[in-house]
């Protein structure tokens, strides 16, 4: 269950596919919504001492656009959520965006990530680096969202058997994160592995939850098999240490060719 969901303002729009993900999945669970704005004050003075001070001023008017385009996203949430009877609040911080989102989530259930909104360079200049850091961070939940607008009703889970992996579709299903969805769980076979028993052992465990789940045994490299495998979902269920993901390990690696792909939202749990 979910109550409270937390937003990340990156500039001037969300994007029309964020608004719809927070709007549905805030009236499935009658969920509040929290809009953050964080713009790092000193970032209009931090500027190398070799570089013009028409830079650093120059830099300092873009941080002010920011709040005028921050308020345009904000509106264009609040009128998405007050259309449909969604308690909406805004907290505006002093701070860079992902250590602002670090402290917000502590008293919220799930970060919606607009992975395809209209980012400010100064605010967030690299998207796929501040939702790594979150996810490093320990934030999560996380639901990344996808490209372009459409309703969650099939969903892949790609499970290696790591810890990381079963917490992953262990909170996707005690969430209950989109009722009434189809839900299919994957893996990838390799010598030695057993992954039909795997996959077994996580299609029982749904069940448990009130989940039924088929399965599929996949063949070829992790992340090639997956995406092509995903292509017909609309959310995909992943996730491995934070170690695996700054060392690149397999399943880490996985989980960045997935997270940079447009086409479906993705689903990730420490």
């Amino acid at each position: 269950m979910i109550k409270r969901i937390l937003v990340p303002i990156p500039g001037a729009s969300l994007g029309a596919s964020a608004v719809d993900q927070i709007v549905w999945l805030a009236t499935a669970h009658r969920a509040r919504v929290t809009a953050l704005v964080a713009v790092d004050e000193t970032l209009k003075d931090r500027t190398p001492a070799l570089v013009a001070v028409t830079d650093m001023v120059s830099r300092g008017i873009r941080l002010c656009g920011f709040q005028d385009q921050a308020k345009r996203a904000v509106a264009e949430l609040t009128e998405a959520c007050q259309t449909r009877d969604i308690s909406i609040e805004v907290d505006q911080r002093d701070a860079e965006l992902v250590d602002a989102a670090c402290a917000a989530w502590r008293y919220h259930d799930l970060l919606v990530f607009p992975r395809h909104g209209a980012f400010h360079a100064d605010v967030c200049p690299d998207p796929e680096a501040a939702l790594v850091r979150m996810i490093v961070g320990r934030i999560g939940p996380i639901v990344s969202t996808a490209a372009t607008p459409r309703p969650v009703r099939r969903v892949i889970v790609a499970y290696s058997g790591s810890h990381a992996s079963a917490k992953s579709m262990k909170r996707f299903v005690q969430m209950n994160l989109c009722p009434g969805a189809s839900v299919r769980i994957v893996t990838v076979g390799e010598d030695g592995f057993d992954g039909q028993r795997l996959l077994d052992d996580a299609a029982d465990y749904c069940r448990a939850w009130g989940v039924d789940a088929d399965t599929v045994l996949l063949d070829g490299p992790p992340a090639t098999a997956l995406l092509q495998h995903a292509r017909e979902f609309d959310l995909i269920v992943v996730g491995d240490s934070a170690r695996s993901l700054l060392t690149r390990k397999v399943f880490g690696d996985v989980m960045l060719q997935v997270l940079r792909q447009p086409d479906q939202a993705v689903f990730f749990a420490h």
